[in-house]
């Protein structure tokens, strides 16, 4: 069996201004949140374990219009597909999904809006990323959708083992995560 987790990266240098943003949008919240790491903080969140696409885009649209910053919610499905949705100042501006095809065909249209961007995806790069890794990064075809994460985070800037837990996972083996005794702790978690 594979890994399923998902989880959301967010713009930000201040876990506590995401704790409050998520509070304010879901009071019944239960979620692990991150101390900041080069400019991101990590949200492992109970509700969105269930895989439901439209509370992972809620959520994500909710913190990026709340904080006024780029959000990632990351969903990574028996280790066989990654898909994300980028949220930047509450509006979609990228997505992607690695097997668009998992479940049932799609459209030509659809398959070409989950090819994911590299325009929009190389100015939250880390410094002296090209355009041609990112969309590597994108097109490549691993074995396990959570080493394509795990390149596309490096990318990014955002720390892969965060990246690659979602909320049960970490309930499960906090000590996974180097610092998860920092981690904050909202709402009924168990």
């Amino acid at each position: 069996m594979g890994a399923f987790f998902t989880n959301y990266q967010v713009r930000s240098d201040s876990a506590d201004d995401v704790a409050r943003t998520l509070k304010a949008i879901n009071k019944s919240a239960s979620a692990y949140i991150s101390p900041a790491k080069d400019g991101w903080v990590t949200i492992y969140e109970k509700e969105s374990d269930s895989q439901d696409s439209a509370v992972l885009q809620r959520l994500a649209m909710g913190l990026s219009r709340g904080l006024s910053t780029d959000v990632f919610a990351f969903l990574v499905h028996d280790s066989d597909f990654l898909v994300y949705w980028l949220y930047q100042r509450g509006q979609l501006a990228d997505e992607y999904n690695s097997a668009p095809d998992y479940f049932s065909e799609v459209d030509d249209e659809t398959r070409e809006r989950y090819r994911g961007n590299p325009d929009v995806l190389l100015p939250l790069c880390r410094p002296g990323t090209t355009r041609e890794a990112v969309a590597q990064a994108l097109a490549e075809s691993s074995v396990f959708a959570e080493e394509t994460l795990g390149q596309l985070a490096t990318l990014l800037g955002i720390d892969p083992e965060r990246a690659a837990l979602g909320f049960n996972y970490f309930e499960e083996e906090p000590e996974s995560i180097a610092d998860s005794a920092q981690y904050l702790a909202i709402g009924n978690r168990t």
